[in-house]
């Protein structure tokens, strides 16, 4: 007979584990359990993604001390729609970190049945988790590189309401069409499960012109409670045209400037993504490169991929869950 404990076993979550589960994340971020139920709620039970999001639990007993999710996140590429899955909502207990029960966690994906036939993984890891998704063999395709514009360092004494004279208010519109380079899908059941995940002001900015048009997904947020951030999401378009897309921030920078109440601008952007030069149009518009970045990873699970090039994904950080 052996007292030992029996080794912490790597399972597919159940749905009577989701209080213990909220807990983590209440003990780790501080985020109440029942404000975390909720969240999980509208991610995981969706009908949008009740049949196709993956959850994995670490389980000493009955005692839930690990969690690892992915959940469908389309992506398109010329006329392909993918079946993509974004890792999110990594967490460990801390009494139960340093035992690989992440990695293990990582590694059971092999061994589900997943409910679509997968082509890739892909993820924006924290710094904490990076090394661990890289031994498990995830690629660091580009990072996302922040630059900001300041506009109005007295923006706080305006009204946030003006946004509303220049930008579109929500995110319900969607781009044209399929592009030559990798973006998050249009379709329409995905965009509003995605809408519907986290409480934020959103706006959008069209640009049109002879016939074309670029479509920039923007968010408010506020920091130190008086500098106001307007984040650029997303910038979609079918166009590669470096003039259009430059004149398309020309005329958004001009509408929030006529605002007022926005102290600065923020992108996050794929530096090497060349359809057109981002980074190039960010310098000539006087965006500011900070010391801040975003790993973007992937991992195939098909044999051959053709989207391994980092410079043809228009990603932004609207491709990220917690937008």
């Amino acid at each position: 007979m052996t007292n030992e404990r029996p080794e912490i076993e790597i399972k597919l979550y159940e749905p009577w584990m989701k209080k213990q589960v909220a807990g983590l994340f209440e003990m780790e971020y501080k985020v109440s359990v029942r404000e975390f139920e909720e969240f999980m709620s509208r991610l995981y039970e969706h009908p949008y993604q009740a049949e196709k999001s993956i959850k994995i639990v670490a389980a000493d007993g009955d005692k839930i001390v690990g969690f690892q999710s992915f959940f469908y996140w389309p992506y398109t590429y010329k006329d392909k729609i993918f079946n993509s899955y974004q890792s999110g909502n990594s967490l460990v207990h801390q009494d139960y970190r340093g035992k690989r029960l992440f990695a293990r966690m990582l590694d059971f994906i092999n061994n589900v049945e997943l409910p679509l036939s997968v082509d890739f993984l892909m993820g924006f890891p924290v710094q904490a988790s990076y090394n661990s998704f890289i031994k498990n063999k995830w690629n660091n395709l580009f990072d996302l590189q922040w630059y900001i514009k300041p506009l109005n360092p007295l923006a706080f004494l305006f009204p946030g309401k003006r946004l509303e004279r220049y930008l579109l208010k929500g995110n319900k519109e969607n781009a044209a069409g399929f592009s030559s380079f990798v973006r998050l899908s249009e379709e329409t059941g995905f965009r509003s499960w995605k809408a519907q995940l986290n409480n934020a002001s959103y706006y959008q900015f069209r640009f049109e012109k002879e016939g074309k048009d670029i479509l920039f997904d923007l968010k408010v947020q506020k920091r130190k409670r008086i500098i106001t951030e307007l984040v650029i999401g997303s910038i979609r378009y079918t166009d590669e045209n470096s003039k259009f897309l430059g004149e398309a921030f020309e005329a958004l920078v001009g509408k929030v400037k006529k605002a007022g109440c926005v102290s600065m601008l923020s992108y996050a952007s794929n530096d090497l993504f060349q359809h057109p030069d981002i980074k190039q149009i960010l310098v000539n518009n006087k965006f500011k490169k900070i010391d801040k970045k975003i790993y973007f990873i992937i991992k195939p699970l098909k044999p051959v991929m053709d989207i391994e090039h980092a410079g043809i994904w228009n990603a932004g950080r609207a491709d990220i869950d917690t937008w």
